[in-house]
């Protein structure tokens, strides 16, 4: 009955510890999707400013 009991303890710790991690990971991700995306944002902007600069370069 104590091993059953100290296993159940075990279980819900884990559970409780899986729960956080699970958390922390989709908070990370969303985080890294944010920086990307406005990574991406800011490479696009560049590019039209340089194709806009070529042009005024040309003519």
């Amino acid at each position: 009955a104590a091993n059953e009991l100290s296993f159940g303890m075990h279980m819900a710790a884990y559970a409780e510890r899986k729960e956080q991690i699970d958390y922390l990971i989709h908070a990370l991700q969303e985080e890294i999707d944010h920086k990307a995306n406005r990574l991406l944002g800011e490479i696009k902007e560049l590019k039209g400013e340089l194709k806009s600069k070529q042009k005024s370069d040309e003519g």
